[in-house]
């Protein structure tokens, strides 16, 4: 317009450049301030005018909806690194990108994610207890960052156990075979990570107290030089209960005596299938005696 008021072109969008070239060259939009920017008008270098941008600071932080996620133990894995890049073990944690209006830009973001943020553990020593600060900057945004803190704790002891793969566990029948290749040592932190498995085929096993054929609970010895681990377990031995039943088949003068004799084993894993395999075989055997002796009764009607 003229100094009189009068418009000669009013209501033209800035973004149109058919009719305006803009300047930024005053302009960083890596740093928050006020800046100018040059408007001059394609047609006539004289029609030109400034006027001030606001660059804002993004802000972030990072939050998680249980505090735990901020907590690891002496030892864990911060980040694990493969051909396919790095995940921080950050489960539970999350970014927010907003302005200081509250304008979110960003928000929800698991912070494990390498393609958006980049994570600068310097200050973290994972084998200490501790209260460390993390820096976490956005991947295409350097000037949006943060830190927060992470507390690392004592884990404590560790726990050795041995364990089975075997349907029975640790129990076995009178007169069994001692198999102990499903059977493996592992040990975890408090914290519940699994840091060591090692199977019984790679230990030093005693098993000198173990009296297979006497019904008990007995005491294993198990050994792994190389992992500097010792531990003991127990298992247990049950009897075999016999059941004897006899039927007697009397016909004329003559007595047939069948006896079966019936062996039950506990009724676990293995065993309770061989329960019903000697079940069937005594009723077989019983059915047998049965025909027999009719077959001799005829004879003698005969």
């Amino acid at each position: 317009y003229d100094e009189d008021g009068y418009g000669w072109e009013e209501g033209v969008l800035l973004d149109n450049d058919e009719y305006f070239t803009l300047d930024f060259s005053d302009v960083d939009m890596t740093k928050a301030g006020t800046y100018p920017v040059y408007v001059t008008h394609q047609y006539d270098d004289a029609i030109r005018t400034s006027f001030n941008i606001i660059v804002k600071d993004w802000l972030m932080e990072v939050y998680a909806e249980d505090e735990s996620a901020f907590v690891f133990h002496v030892n864990d894995e911060l980040y694990t690194e493969d051909e396919f890049g790095i995940t921080y073990n950050f489960e539970g944690l999350y970014a927010r990108i907003y302005d200081e209006d509250g304008y979110g830009w960003e928000e929800g973001v698991l912070l494990d994610n390498d393609e958006t943020f980049i994570i600068d553990f310097s200050e973290v020593d994972i084998t200490k207890a501790g209260t460390y600060t993390v820096y976490a900057t956005h991947e295409d945004h350097p000037s949006v960052k943060c830190e927060f803190e992470i507390t690392v704790k004592e884990d404590g002891e560790p726990v050795t156990k041995v364990y089975s793969n075997r349907a029975d566990e640790f129990t076995f029948n009178v007169g069994d075979e001692l198999c102990l290749d499903d059977f493996y040592i592992m040990r975890t932190s408090a914290s519940g990570n699994v840091s060591l498995i090692v199977y019984f085929e790679h230990c030093t096993v005693d098993t000198s107290e173990v009296d297979m054929n006497t019904p008990g609970t007995y005491t294993i010895y198990v050994s792994n030089d190389t992992s500097s681990i010792s531990t003991e377990f127990q298992i247990t031995v049950e009897s075999i209960e016999t059941t004897t039943t006899t039927t007697t088949t009397a016909s004329n003068n003559d007595t047939e005596t069948t006896t079966t004799t019936v062996t039950t084993l506990p009724q676990t894993g293995y065993s309770a299938i061989y329960n019903y395999i000697m079940l069937l075989a005594a009723a077989i055997t019983a059915l047998g005696g049965f025909v027999m002796a009719k077959s001799r009764r005829k004879q003698n009607n005969n």
